[in-house]
């Protein structure tokens, strides 16, 4: 516990929570000097806005009653939805009903409430919300694009999309998004109209928004939920509440399942030894051991080239047999498919690919001898270096594999678990009062186990606290440690339709993609959109980025002990039947039943072809899902199987015998790998199932062509990668107008795709890697949702069609392998939503990127480009852009200086280029962490130096590199040539050492400030700390001898002195008003930033003479001590400045002024400073600001004259955190900052 000091009382903290969090907040209060009361009032706000103001704590949930819900704008405030429509449309129906039912969930939306507006000024607290808003919904409807407010607020939200990544989800309400898209009917009036009245440009952006926003992923009203609205409101709020929470819980620190402790001493044993290690960690199911695993596995990843994480092994192994597990990591490892027939040839490929690689190896959920046999066997397997981690509910097998190092992991503590529960139940780290005591109760009957805790919290996160108490009563009567027990609790709040998804997914669909199975649960009426959405929120499952479905395996056996106790004894009684044994026992016995509603037939024995006859099928009235392998049918199966919706149908014969098969209800039909053709027979029986939705043909060897798939009007993914005969796609493929997903992967014979394909409207993802296609068919105006566009290795390919250009929603664009590629077209560079550009090995001489379009792209490779002479200059508008690789491009002499505008850059691969010095600019790029010049003839280091956050830096055979500098004080991994220096002192980190190729430092640096040193004996050198604020790595400027002052009583003095400066230098300022606040900038301490009284902010360069023009700033050179430029940023010049910070990367600083804001600035060198963003902060003045890490996010903390604390996103500007509760206003932090903490001490006068 932690106690805050007064001088009038001990307090306990309130903060406490936020303990375990590692990011602590110390308060000093001293008493109020009455006299100065009258500055400290604050504005006082009423509840008449909030429709739950009043409402009983037996029906409001717990959010609700932290903030206002209601559609009152106060300062300072960040909603979490912003909703935007048309008044006359809507406000008094669906959107009221929408508002309302968001408000009850808890979240905190913003209803924009003037019914008359005045004027065209678009007002400030409108664009203030929507920016700080996480999610926007705009309700578009028939009138919606007639309202100039409207489409300012929509084109406000794309921006804000754009720039900061907000969610927007947009509602069509009875309006088609393709009228919107193309403007047609009153959406085309309405622009129409606008354009009489207003400049070009604002009408062309209010048209790119409504067509931007066509092509989002939103709800069209009138079709989903079958047009039942009341149903559809509460799917909209179940997606809302899915997302807030995905957003808050991303950053979910260690700390939190207590595993701060035990990665720490995971990883001392690790950066001390250099032998192959295997690491144990054993637990209950359910106590957090995946995590933990994880954790280290993300740690650990970056020194690793060769890297494999395994997951649920023992499950996979029941399913699909331990080769495919082997298979899985040999493919991870070698870095290509391998086929595995058998154990043994998986552990031969191992133990003779394996002993060679230094490898990071991540089982997870081993249980038997088998598995440790097939996978790990002994350390002799590993190279030296390699660390293999095990996670196990069984220690024997730990014990067996000689693990050098066991973990055990055990129950969190009270305050761990209430801090896990409140993160999911509140979004925040601690309960509201008037919900501390239920929590604490609620807590303790989980017994400390991370997924219990988890689980109950996300049932509880919108219920009232009538249902906290009644769920309460249930877990008193689970004994604490059952977590079946209380998972079910959380089960048996699902309605039909969840549970049904939830025993799909526990039986069938672990590991698989949802899109396939969603599919199926739309045609059941199961409703997937939600239903997904409610499991995911109430932790029962995990969706990842890529869509694949995760279950923990505690829920997991939880719904199959459901599907059980159906019936104990009888298996031909359950409705599922996910084992092979019990499966093909009640088939072969003639006891099939209409209970039985899924089958998996799938066994692993390769030589064993069952087969099934229509008398097994009879009683299987309900079936609805289908998996077989290597299987044949025999007999007439008129009127079998009228439910089935899946038929997964693995090496399907060319001879089957099933008669009169009529799957009228098929949605999926899977029959990869199969030796079918296209005029096998069968095809006619399935032209009945028209409303398929996918069909998979993948590895069919002996296709050669498709068949008619013109009966297939509802096709929507269309698979057919493999197959290697495959020539030609049957022209009725054209016009299917439903196709998402076209993949012809592989398909090496293929020339050409149907016509009909650049014609499709609703197409998103199209694959046609490792074809012979010479052409791709877009036609102009269509292929508008297309977002990955792949084609690596087509050799034949000469050009892309001009009009890809057009398809602003592409997010992928992969022409890897392309050699005969010469250009991309021009509008390639004006895609807005591309996040990855893959030009590998084409024949591409220049990149078209045009400035203020490519705004979101992350990856641009272009390695193996010989013809690639020169970057844009623009390149430094990718302003997202975080890595950059361009190895081995002969003809590339020069990096353009724009590049030093990439800010967020974290790895540039260089290698084997042409260039032969790296830009000064470069200093600017203070996230990069990779650097790889290997084979340059770069021969200047001082670039380098000032890269002080690198990493990772290759640098062997540069030839004409004389050495490296000293400072690179965070390098864990450096490859250098045999006869290069590394000068200076040389301050390695103690894991560097093992790293060098080319030797080992044997003595301890001369200057060992500020670092953890061990030499290659492992002898470890006392840590001393640095002073605050003062980098080591200033030469011109040595730490002893700076001094700096500055005199309030003495308006505007400021003096500096440097034994690095002439001796009888003392500089002076006089520029008329005091100096309020300093700081050196933490990378480049000749720049110091400085403000004034007068609402000034000054950047000084100390020790040069170059002038330096920052915009929008007074800035001095002290070389001439004069003044080269200034302009006030302030809005209000009589504002006086307070406090002045750099981030601790120098990237942004931070401006609080008297007033209520703070000013956030994007600063990428020279003379290039960008407003961030501007934060009305506190009530009355902001009297400090420093930045911090919270969650690993890099935070603004302010504090003012409001008694307050409050700690900002730095990146989005939304509120995290709020500390109240200080006596007085608070005047002063200061951060002090250590590994993993941060602590702030406050002032108050």
């Amino acid at each position: 516990m932690m106690y805050i000091q007064s001088r009038r009382r001990k307090l306990v903290s309130s903060f406490s929570s936020f303990l375990s969090n590692s990011f602590l907040l110390f308060s000093l209060h001293f008493p109020l000097d009455l006299n100065c009361q009258s500055n400290c009032k604050r504005k006082n706000t009423t509840h008449s806005g909030d429709p739950n103001s009043e409402a009983s704590t037996s029906s409001a949930p717990p959010h609700g009653r932290d903030y206002q819900g209601g559609e009152e704008q106060r300062e300072g405030n960040n909603y979490e939805v912003f909703l935007s429509f048309r008044g006359k449309d809507t406000r008094n129906g669906f959107t009221d009903y929408l508002y309302t039912s968001l408000v009850d969930a808890g979240i905190h939306v913003f209803r924009d409430n003037n019914k008359l507006r005045v004027g065209d000024e678009f007002g400030p607290e409108l664009l203030r919300s929507i920016t700080q808003s996480k999610i926007s919904i705009p309700i578009i409807s028939i009138n919606y694009a007639s309202s100039k407010w409207c489409l300012r607020e929509l084109a406000h939200m794309l921006k804000c999309k754009k720039d900061a990544g907000q969610i927007v989800l947009p509602i069509f309400y009875k309006v088609n998004p393709s009228h919107v898209r193309h403007l047609t009917g009153r959406f085309g009036d309405a622009i129409n109209a606008h354009k009489k009245n207003l400049d070009e440009m604002t009408a062309k952006e209010w048209e790119e928004a409504l067509k931007e926003v066509a092509a989002l992923n939103g709800w069209e009203s009138e079709k989903a939920d079958n047009g039942h609205e009341g149903a559809f409101v509460k799917t909209v709020v179940r997606k809302v509440m899915s997302e807030l929470k995905r957003l808050f819980l991303l950053n979910v620190p260690e700390e939190l399942v207590g595993t701060d402790h035990t990665v720490e001493r995971i990883m001392s044993f690790i950066d001390a030894n250099s032998d192959m290690m295997i690491i144990g960690i054993y637990g209950m199911g359910g106590i957090g051991k995946t995590t933990l695993a994880k954790v280290l596995y993300n740690k650990l990843s970056s020194h690793y080239e060769y890297r494999s994480f395994v997951a649920d092994i023992r499950e996979t192994s029941k399913q699909q047999g331990i080769p495919c597990v082997q298979k899985k990591l040999i493919s991870d490892i070698v870095g290509e498919l391998c086929d595995v027939s058998n154990v043994d040839e998986g552990v031969s490929v191992i133990k003779s690919r394996f002993t060679s690689k230094k490898v990071l190896i991540l089982l997870d959920d081993m249980d038997d001898n088998a598995h440790l046999n097939a996978l790990v066997g002994d350390h002799s397997w590993f190279k030296a270096g390699s660390v293999v981690i095990i996670t196990t509910r069984n220690k024997s097998i730990l014990d067996k594999v000689r693990a050098d190092h066991m973990f055990p992991l055990n129950e969190l503590p009270l305050h761990q678990s209430l801090i896990l529960f409140s993160r999911h139940a509140f979004r925040k780290d601690s309960p509201p009062s008037d919900y501390m005591d239920i929590s604490l109760a609620i807590v303790s009957t989980t017994g400390g186990l991370p997924l219990a805790l988890e689980v109950i919290a996300s049932l509880l996160s919108e219920k009232t606290i009538k249902a906290w108490k009644d769920t309460l009563k249930k877990l008193e009567e689970v004994p604490a440690k059952e977590v079946q027990a209380t998972l079910k609790i959380s089960y048996e709040a699902l309605d039909y339709g969840e549970k049904q998804i939830f025993l799909d997914i526990a039986c069938f669909f672990i590991g698989e993609s949802q899109q396939r199975p969603t599919y199926m649960w739309d045609d059941c009426g199961f409703f997937p959109g939600s239903g997904i959405d409610v499991l995911s929120h109430m932790s029962l499952i995990k969706v990842e980025e890529d869509g694949t479905i995760r279950m923990h395996d505690q829920p997991r056996d939880l719904g199959r002990e459901i599907v059980r106790l159906e019936n104990k004894k009888e298996a031909q009684k359950r409705s599922r039947l996910w084992e092979y044994d019990d499966a093909s026992d009640v088939l072969f016995s003639n006891k099939g039943t209409n209970k039985i509603e899924a089958l998996n037939l799938k066994h692993e024995d390769w030589g064993d072809e069952q087969t099934y006859t229509a008398e097994q099928f009879k009683e299987l009235t309900n079936l609805r899902f289908l998996q077989v392998f290597i299987t044949n049918f025999a007999g007439d199966f008129q009127n079998l199987l009228p439910q089935l919706r899946w038929l997964e149908w693995e090496f399907c014969p060319w001879d089957f015998q099933m008669g009169n098969f009529q799957p009228k209800k098929l949605v999926v039909l899977d029959l990869r790998a199969s030796d079918i053709t296209e005029d096998r027979g069968g095809w006619g029986s399935l032209k009945i199932a028209t409303g398929l939705k996918v069909l998979n043909l993948s590895y069919c060897w002996s296709l050669t062509t498709t068949p008619d798939l013109s009966a297939f009007q509802s096709l929507e993914i269309l698979t057919l990668e493999y197959c290697s005969k495959l020539k030609e796609i049957h022209p009725s493929l054209g016009n299917i107008k439903t196709l998402v997903s076209l993949n012809v992967e592989g398909c090496s014979q293929l020339k050409e795709l149907p016509v009909g394909v650049g014609r499709m409207e609703e197409l998103r993802e199209l694959l046609l890697d490792d074809t012979a296609i010479q052409d791709i068919p877009i036609s102009r105006g269509y292929l508008m949702k297309l977002q990955t566009l792949s084609a690596s290795n087509c050799q034949l390919l000469a050009r892309l069609p001009d009009s890809l250009g057009n398809i602003k929603t592409l997010v992928s664009l992969n022409v890897k392998g392309c050699w005969r590629l010469e250009e991309l077209p021009l509008g390639v560079g004006r895609m807005e939503e591309l996040r990855e550009l893959l030009l590998d090995g084409t024949a591409i001489q220049d990149i078209p990127i045009s400035r203020g379009y490519l705004m979101k792209p992350q990856t641009l490779s272009a390695s193996n480009c010989k013809l690639l002479a020169r970057l844009p200059d623009s390149m430094g508008s990718l302003v997202s852009l975080q890595r950059l690789l361009l190895s081995n491009c002969p003809s590339l002499r020069e990096i353009p200086y724009s590049i030093g505008k990439l800010a967020w850059l974290t790895e540039l691969k260089l290698d084997w280029s042409g260039i032969v010095e790296l830009p000064d600019s470069i200093w600017n790029m203070q996230s990069l962490r990779i650097l790889d010049i290997r084979g340059t003839r770069i021969f200047e280091s001082d670039a380098i130096r000032i890269l002080a956050n690198i990493q990772k830096l290759r640098a062997s055979g540069c030839e004409n590199l004389e050495g490296l500098p000293g400072e690179l004080v965070l390098l864990n991994t450096v490859s250098l040539s045999q006869n290069l220096e590394i000068r200076s002192t040389p301050e390695l980190p103690s894991c560097l050492l093992a790293r060098v190729l080319s030797r080992r430092l044997r003595t301890p640096p001369t200057n060992n400030l500020a670092m953890d040193y061990h030499t290659a004996d492992s002898e470890r050198v006392p840590k001393r700390s640095k002073p605050f604020g003062i980098s080591d790595g200033v030469s011109n400027l040595p730490i002893n001898n700076l001094h700096v002052t500055f005199n309030s009583q003495s308006p505007g003095q400021s003096s500096y002195s440097s034994d690095d400066l002439p001796g009888n230098v003392v500089m002076t300022l006089n520029q008329g008003s005091p100096v309020k606040s300093m700081d050196f900038h933490p990378a480049q301490q000749i720049l110091l930033l400085v403000g004034t009284d007068m609402g000034d902010v000054i950047v000084w360069e100390v020790g040069s003479r170059a002038r330096t023009a920052v915009r929008n700033f007074k800035v001095w050179d002290l070389g001439t001590c004069s003044k080269a430029l200034q302009a006030s940023p302030a809005n209000d010049s009589k504002a006086s400045i307070n406090r002045v910070m750099w981030s601790p990367e120098g990237i942004l600083f931070g401006v609080a002024y008297s007033k209520h804001i703070v000013h956030i600035y994007l600063y990428l060198g020279g003379d290039d400073i960008r407003n961030h963003l501007e934060i009305e902060a506190h009530v009355g003045s902001v009297n400090d600001l420093t930045f911090s890490y919270s969650n690993k996010q890099l935070c603004v903390v302010t504090c003012g004259e409001d008694r307050s604390i409050k700690v900002w996103d730095a990146v989005t500007g939304a509120k995290q955190h709020s500390f109240e509760g200080h006596e007085a206003p608070v005047y002063s932090m200061c951060p002090h900052r250590k590994k993993n903490t941060e602590v702030c001490g406050s002032f108050a006068n």
